[in-house]
């Protein structure tokens, strides 16, 4: 065999040589399991509890409500101690489903009840939270939430009108009292309390002012933008209203000339004066804005 055939016949030995010699690789390690996602409020993740390192059972059991430890959650929440309150409605939010509020709510809701006059504001917000949740709504309850919306603390006030607008018609008669709330110094109330006069549906005249003047002037994005859609939903067919939503298609934020662009479809106000201005916005940077400037143009025909 000529030298070369020979030399590459003994490095084709040597490499299959290596090669069974070589260990066997170890499996990659798996990626550990995430922590659980924080849940939307109000079923905050537990500080200091580290995340499990089981993977969970798919698909997770009904939780049974007669195991839950309601009597726990009711002596927390009768403490003379303003955090162990607080911290039973922290429990109640994480230990108590839907299943579980509705075959307690007899037993909870009057201990609920007196918690909205808690000196506490951590334990009126819970309260607040926890009523909305269970959902059993009659006149007294509702006023003693409305009278929340004068509360002294920020968070209250905000869960106060968002439990108002989950009560829906149920709480018609006390739309009038999230008026005053379009007016809040923050940002999240005057948000809620708009949102809340969509969810209820009744159009209060004296309503139709703060929020035209919100469309516009509010500082915060969110407060205009929802402005602008309860103006839409709650039917306010008025000449000031089409106007201002005139004015918020040229908002320098995209939600709300989306928002002002389907009000004035869904009021059909100002038709020739809004169509040029809506098929502008048909070539707007925002596609959500040009989609509404859209089906407006379509309503308005």
């Amino acid at each position: 065999m000529p030298a070369p055939l020979r030399l590459a016949a003994i490095a084709a030995l040597l490499l299959l040589a290596s090669c069974g010699d070589e260990p066997p690789r170890e499996a990659p390690t798996p990626p550990a399991d995430p922590p659980p996602k924080e849940a939307p409020e109000p079923r905050p993740t537990e500080e200091g509890e580290p995340p499990s390192d089981e993977r969970p059972e798919l698909p997770a059991p009904p939780r049974d409500p007669d195991a839950l430890d309601l009597d726990g959650v009711l002596e927390k929440l009768s403490s003379d101690d303003a955090e162990t309150r607080a911290y039973g409605l922290y429990r109640l939010s994480l230990d108590l489903d839907d299943a579980a509020l509705e075959a307690g709510a007899e037993r909870l809701l009057p201990v609920l009840d007196k918690a909205l006059d808690d000196p506490d504001g951590e334990v009126r917000r819970g309260a607040v939270v926890a009523i909305a949740n269970i959902g059993r709504w009659d006149a007294t309850r509702l006023e003693a939430m409305a009278k929340r919306l004068e509360d002294d603390e920020i968070p209250v006030r905000a869960k106060a009108a968002d439990a108002l607008g989950r009560a829906g018609k149920a709480a018609a008669d006390f739309a009038a009292r999230l008026v005053p709330a379009l007016d809040d110094a923050a940002p999240v109330v005057r948000h809620n309390a708009a949102h809340a006069m969509a969810a209820i549906g009744r159009l209060l005249p004296e309503a139709v002012a703060p929020l035209r003047r919100r469309m516009r002037t509010d500082e915060d994005d969110e407060v205009r933008v929802q402005s602008a859609l309860t103006l839409g939903e709650l039917g306010a067919r008025d000449e000031a209203v089409g106007k201002s939503l005139i004015e918020a298609l040229d908002d320098p934020h995209g939600e709300v000339r989306a928002a002002a662009a389907w009000a004035l479809g869904a009021l059909r106000l100002a038709a020739a004066e809004a169509k040029p201005l809506l098929e502008a916005l048909l070539r707007d940077e925002n596609p959500e804005v040009r989609e509404a400037a859209r089906e407006a143009l379509e309503r308005l025909r």
